[in-house]
């Protein structure tokens, strides 16, 4: 038997879950073998940029960066392209440019000073945009807002009320308006 803990976030974890269900399998599997199915399977004619991007995101001394960010829209341009009218590789691309857009949102917020004005627009714009693309499993949305709202929470009474993630009884105030705007 097998028990793993992990997040429900596809973005940063997809590739990883991938690899180890197959090696649970086939503990002698050939990694890099695996590796080329999958971007082969996923993304046909648009392998080889996506295969840079995921290597990228996967190397060991990966720091996010606004020219990462210049790479990374390269990269799904280039794989835009190559997958040409296949609607099911575009959608899949389509799944990446979401977290890409999250991890964008979530650089931005990070990096504004805890507790200015701007923080709190980027984390009304950050935790609209995780409930938004919640059922892409692209993100742990839930865990994102969490995180968000234990942040601002001293800081904006606002914030707090307008998306308190305990409410077990109805969705937070902000969610009907997300739910309003249609897909992302």
């Amino acid at each position: 038997a097998f028990t793993g803990e992990s997040s429900p976030a596809i973005g940063p974890l997809g590739l990883t879950w991938y690899t180890a269900s197959k090696l649970a399998w086939d503990i002698n599997a050939d990694t890099n073998a695996l590796l080329n199915d999958f971007y082969a399977t996923m993304f046909g004619p648009a392998q080889e940029p996506m295969k840079k991007l995921f290597q990228q995101w996967n190397a060991k001394d990966f720091r996010l960066t606004v020219r990462e960010f210049g790479f990374a829209y390269e990269q799904l341009d280039a794989a835009s392209v190559l997958a040409g009218n296949s609607l099911n590789i575009q959608d899949r691309i389509d799944e990446i440019k979401k977290y890409l857009h999250y991890m964008r949102l979530r650089f931005e917020y990070d990096h504004f000073k805890p507790n200015s004005p701007e923080r709190l627009q980027k984390a009304e714009e950050l935790t609209k945009y995780t409930w938004r693309i919640y059922e892409s499993l692209m993100v742990h949305s839930y865990r994102d807002n969490e995180l968000v709202f234990f942040d601002q929470r001293g800081y904006s009474p606002a914030f707090k009320s307008r998306w308190d993630y305990r409410n077990a009884t109805t969705a937070p105030a902000g969610f009907e308006e997300v739910k309003s705007e249609g897909p992302v």
